[in-house]
C-alpha cells in the first residue's frame, strides 16, 4: 500500500518491505523524522534504487526505511 503525501519532503519505506524486497538499508547518522502526531522517530537507513509500478507509471528512488505502521510506503511531493 502506498501512500502519496504531499506534506513529506522525502519517501519513506517500511523497514519489513524493504527486508522482503532484500534492500539492505545504508546506516545514516543523526536524522530524525517528524511524524504525524508531533513526534519524532530516529533514522533507520536509506535504500537506494527502489523500484515501483503503479498502472503504467514506474518510478525508481531512493527511500528511507523506518518502522512505519499502515503502509508499505510514503511518497513525499
Amino acid at each position: 500500500m502506498v501512500l502519496i503525501d504531499s506534506g513529506s519532503t522525502h519517501n519513506f519505506i517500511n523497514k519489513k518491505m524493504a527486508k522482503e524486497l532484500n534492500c539492505f538499508p545504508y546506516p545514516k547518522k543523526n536524522f530524525q523524522v517528524m511524524i504525524a502526531n508531533g513526534g519524532s522517530i530516529s533514522y533507520g537507513g536509506k535504500c537506494y534504487n527502489i523500484k515501483l509500478s503503479m498502472g503504467e507509471y514506474q518510478l525508481s528512488t531512493p527511500m528511507y526505511a523506518f518502522p512505519i505502521g499502515g503502509v508499505d510506503v510514503v511518497l513525499g511531493a
